[in-house]
């Protein structure tokens, strides 16, 4: 499963798996289990990405603050509305 900017969502957890950081779940942690609990029982569906001539327009955002950065890329449907293909994201450094 992906879930779209996860390092950013889930960086006050990851926090505490430093061997350096005290334990300490604070408010920060709290609302990041409860946004990631909530992400993971939505279903997210990729769509294939289609070559064809004609298909829709293919789109790609970008974004990044100084602990993360995220991608998605997405494909207009008949309708044309945007159906994500792709999610990336990466954390820059030690949270």
């Amino acid at each position: 499963m992906f879930i779209e900017n996860f390092s950013q969502v889930a960086s006050p957890l990851r926090r505490l798996t430093r061997e350096d950081v005290d334990w300490d779940w604070d408010q920060k942690c709290e609302e990041a289990f409860h946004k990631l609990r909530r992400i993971v029982g939505e279903e997210i569906t990729l769509k294939k990405l289609d070559y064809e001539k004609g298909a829709g327009k293919i789109k790609l955002a970008v974004d990044s603050s100084y602990i993360a950065a995220g991608a998605v890329l997405t494909q207009e449907d008949k309708e044309g509305k945007d159906r994500p293909v792709l999610y990336e994201s990466i954390t820059f450094s030690k949270l």
